[in-house]
């Protein structure tokens, strides 16, 4: 199965084996809402799904812990028009 990345002109991919890193929206209310008006800022007519991810494209790399998993206060932060994960890295 092949997962997108939700934030708008994203154009990343990836799945189950891919070296790319996808994050689901957090459990956690609060969490969830600061995600949200983060993409919103980049595009106001994002409206978030159970079933979507961002991936590792728009978050900085101090918002990974020493073992490459997303730390708690992580919120997506980097946006473009155009992005794609290129799979070299």
């Amino acid at each position: 199965m092949v997962w997108s990345c939700c934030i708008p002109f994203c154009e990343s991919k990836g799945n189950k084996g891919s070296k790319l890193k996808l994050h689901k929206f957090p459990l956690d209310k609060n969490r969830q809402t600061l995600w949200v008006k983060s993409i919103q800022n980049f595009e106001p007519s994002y409206i978030m799904k159970k079933s979507h991810y961002v991936c590792q494209c728009h978050f900085l790399s101090t918002d990974y812990e020493l073992n490459n998993l997303l730390k708690k206060t992580a919120v997506p932060s980097v946006f473009s028009k155009s992005f794609k994960y290129n799979m070299k890295n």
